[in-house]
Formats: structure tokens, sequence, C-alpha cells
């Protein structure tokens, strides 16, 4: 990335809730391939402080758990996804897998 191209990728100096935006999802999108990509939940509270309560923040990424999911609400996120668990739930023992990721992501 040069000079040239970063503006593409910074967020618009008015913000997002000039914009018009209806919520923020937040994601890396793969980001923690790499050696240097943030994990959403570290992000999450920049992105919560500079919206506060105009819009809300939707997250997802990284999140493993029951815990990972209070803790993204507990930080400002109003909805939480959830992808890989369920897949490899769904992967190792199909429908099955899938209600058993949900009763741990429940008791935990």
């Amino acid at each position: 990335m040069n000079s040239k191209c970063a503006h593409q990728v910074r967020p618009a100096p008015a913000g997002p809730v000039a914009h018009g935006l209806d919520g923020i999802p937040e994601s890396n999108c793969g980001g923690r391939s790499t050696e240097t990509g943030r994990a959403t939940i570290e992000a999450l509270p920049e992105v919560v402080a500079e919206v506060g309560e105009r819009i809300p923040v939707f997250v997802d990424g990284g999140v493993r758990r029951g815990s990972d999911v209070f803790k993204a609400l507990a930080l400002g996120a109003k909805a939480v996804g959830i992808g890989r668990p369920f897949l490899w739930g769904f992967g190792a023992f199909g429908q099955a897998g899938v209600d058993r990721v949900l009763e741990i992501c429940r008791a935990s």
C-alpha cells in the first residue's frame, strides 16, 4: 500500500454516522491470517466509541464460545456472529453437532 491508495481503506473523516449508515459490520474478514492482523474484539471498543449509540455495531470473527459473545456485547456490540464452531460441529456430526455447539455456547 502507498499513499495513493491509502485513502481507500481509511474511514471517511466525517465518520460513518454522517454518511447515513444504518449499522457497522465489524469483521476482520480473514485478517488474522497475517501476523499483524488485529482481532475484532481488540478493535471493537474503538469502533463503538466512534459511533456511540447512534448506530449499532455488529461483530464477527474469532467468536468461539458463549463467553466470547458476552465479551463482545459487554464492549458495545449489538449483535455477534458465530460461524466456524457451527461448521466444525456440522462437519463432524451433522445437525447433532450444530445442536451440540448451541448447547455449549448457551452453557458457557
